[in-house]
């Protein structure tokens, strides 16, 4: 069986050791876990456990929230936890060239470094001092041109997801999504040799103010590093109504994007976490809810018309076969009647000649 060790590189810590108690990644809180181990490893890490001792004693609970008086009888947790929230502080960095463990930077001026892993007595302070001012210096070099940002741009350290490429003429910075074996580029940062930068959310351009004020020449590594992670940060607009879900329906002040969806002209397209469509879209949905109830509405009127006008030409068709019916009738009577006045005008005419012969 494979031994589950601590991520930090330089960690003894092994979880098959009662005396070490581990905590894996929180889902909440992954892309931070995965930055501070990666900051100290000194290479990108996907974080799935650490050991205790990369935490201050008070982000871990090791009591029961229950009163204090009931607290000292049942003592302290077996299974101690982390407070919501916390990210591993405390580390040792690695020395590349004699492979051996440094404090790190932070831990060298903190009254809480309690790991436990062994430094050598041979590691003096100057050697400290030149890997710090080294590694500040990466960090915190401006990048005036774009020559550069073609030289430093490999050392920004990117999100989980993020890749760079670069070429004459630009360097991106991007975040590929793939859909059924299909990639889309979700969000990108355009860096051009005109010293133009652009950001891209899918194919809608962002204004950079909207992002961050720091995204403009001279920019360092830590500045570019923090707004590459504040787009990742930043959600997209699920934006307005299907096309298929209100057909025949439209809006001025909206736009179909790839004959699918809806979005209202005034989307900001980058929103908040805790939202998941903006207010002008969502404004766009209740709006097209109530054209289609609307249309509805004249559909079963449309409906009600057709049925009385049907029900009056079935009645106006049965009125004329009633009338020819009794037309017929009184033809016939008056055809009888012709023929009887036409016999007592003969009879008349003979009783006529009768008496003039007689006188």
């Amino acid at each position: 069986m494979k031994t589950r060790k601590c991520c930090v590189k330089g960690c003894t810590s092994v979880k098959r050791n009662p005396k070490v108690s581990f905590f894996n990644a929180p889902k909440a809180n992954h892309l931070a876990w995965n930055l501070a181990v990666s900051n100290a490893n000194c290479e990108k890490t996907v974080v799935k456990r650490v050991c205790a001792e990369h935490f201050r004693p008070d982000d871990i609970i090791n009591t029961y929230s229950v009163p204090q008086d009931v607290a000292n009888e049942v003592g302290n947790r077996i299974k101690i936890g982390l407070k919501k929230g916390i990210v591993p502080s405390i580390f040792s960095s690695v020395d590349k060239i004699s492979n051996t463990i440094l404090p790190s930077v932070n831990n060298l001026n903190s009254d809480h470094n309690y790991a436990t892993c062994s430094i050598s007595n041979q590691v003096n302070k100057s050697k400290i001092r030149k890997l710090f001012m080294e590694n500040m210096s990466e960090n915190i070099v401006e990048i005036l041109t774009f020559n550069d940002l073609i030289v430093h741009f490999k050392k920004a350290t990117l999100p989980e997801g993020w890749t760079s490429h670069f070429s004459n003429d630009e360097i991106v910075f991007y975040k590929p999504k793939f859909n059924d074996d299909r990639m889309k580029i979700e969000k990108q940062i355009v860096f051009k040799c005109t010293l133009e930068i652009c950001v891209y959310v899918y194919q809608f351009t962002i204004q950079i103010e909207k992002i961050s004020s720091a995204l403009k020449f001279p920019i360092s590594l830590t500045n570019l590093s923090q707004v590459i992670k504040v787009l990742d940060l930043k959600k997209i607009c699920g934006g307005g109504p299907k096309s298929i879900d209100f057909p025949g329906i439209q809006v001025k002040t909206a736009t179909l994007e790839n004959n699918q969806l809806w979005r209202h002209q005034k989307c900001p397209i980058l929103i908040d976490i805790k939202t998941k469509i903006c207010s002008a879209c969502n404004f766009l949905i209740k709006y097209f809810r109530k054209s289609s109830k609307q249309v509805k509405q004249t559909t079963d009127i449309e409906c009600t018309l057709i049925q009385k006008k049907c029900r009056i030409i079935k009645n106006l068709k049965r009125s004329t076969k009633r009338l020819r019916t009794t037309i017929s009738k009184i033809n016939f009577e008056l055809k009888e009647l012709q023929e009887k006045q036409r016999k007592y005008q003969y009879q008349m005419a003979e009783l006529n000649k009768s008496q003039i012969q007689k006188i």
